[in-house]
């Protein structure tokens, strides 16, 4: 079962039509599904998708693949275009999450999940939050909330630490989207399911000055790539399921021994062990087993592995994902 978790119902309506979703019984959030895929508005914000998230859960178990789609905003060049999320970081709190992408269907970027919508100017270094929300980039970003509630809040360190985050996550261009969501989605199902089952899809929509009738035909633009996307996870799930697989589709070269082996090498923290294991996804996936392993090898022959410490093992690690 794929189940995919959408904050308002006029997001999901595109996907619910292509993938003949049908609205089912539920005690608390509006669902729709078919045989093999279960669809659930949140509502908006990280609480309320969070606990369509714990719900979720609680009502069917965790054999599934989760996905969280919806709008985002960001810069004018990526308006229309949908991404998948190799970072979630929430603005409030400054943490970070990395679900574990092996798939290239979508570019991948960093995503910023706020609390609340946010109103900007449309300068050139503009960006918004999506559901009619945006947000302007300098040293400090005013947020008009209301017309008699304001506060200013600095980002800057924030976009610091994302530029340097994601050069050691594989994602080639700096690109950075705001959405409400995905963060409560991600750190409610962490605890129960591996990274690498739930998957985090955004469609920018706006960078500052939402266009609702605009937004509607780009959600319908996106749709049937997104929905292809959907149905790929399902036909691999069900395919591995039926073989006597469950959870990740994809069956690596690389056993969890390796991978917890390589950790220990390189001294990972928490974090660090998500890249690390992120990225021999990604290498597998591509077949790129053997240049992995001279990596490796380089590394060892180096001195460099095993690492002594933690800042020597980020230093190795950085080295080993410039592949």
């Amino acid at each position: 079962m794929i189940t995919v978790f959408i904050a308002m119902k006029q997001e999901a309506a595109p996907i619910i039509e292509r993938l003949s979703l049908k609205h089912t019984s539920s005690p608390i959030f509006e669902t729709y599904e078919n045989e093999r895929i279960r669809l659930i508005i949140t509502g908006l914000g990280k609480i309320n998708a969070a606990s369509a998230a714990g719900f979720c859960l609680g009502r069917y178990g965790t054999d599934s693949h989760y996905i969280n789609y919806g709008t985002a905003a960001g810069k004018d060049m990526q308006i229309g275009k949908t991404f998948f999320a190799a970072q979630i970081i929430d603005e409030s709190s400054s943490k970070e999450c990395f679900p574990d992408i092996a798939d290239h269907s979508f570019p991948h970027v960093s995503l910023h999940t706020v609390d609340k919508p946010i109103l900007i100017s449309n300068s050139p270094e503009s960006i918004s939050t999506g559901e009619s929300a945006e947000i302007s980039i300098s040293d400090t970003a005013t947020m008009s909330l209301s017309a008699a509630e304001s506060a200013k809040i600095s980002i800057s360190d924030t976009e610091r630490r994302s530029l340097s985050s994601i050069s050691t996550c594989g994602i080639s261009d700096v690109l950075t989207i705001y959405d409400m969501e995905a963060f409560g989605i991600f750190s409610a199902l962490k605890n129960a399911v591996t990274p690498d089952r739930i998957t985090i899809i955004k469609t920018v929509t706006d960078s500052g000055t939402p266009d609702f009738s605009k937004t509607k035909q780009m959600l319908e633009n996106s749709a049937d790539t997104v929905c292809d996307y959907i149905e790929k996870l399902a036909d691999e799930t069900e395919e591995h399921n039926n073989n006597g697989f469950c959870g990740n589709p994809k069956v690596l070269k690389f056993d969890n021994s390796f991978i917890e082996k390589l950790c220990e090498e390189f001294k990972c923290s928490e974090s660090m062990s998500i890249q690390l294991k992120q990225f021999i996804r990604y290498m597998d996936a591509s077949g790129e087993h053997e240049t992995l392993l001279k990596k490796l090898d380089d590394l060892t022959q180096k001195g460099l592995l095993p690492a002594p410490d933690r800042r020597h093992g980020k230093q190795a690690l950085t080295i080993l994902m410039q592949i």
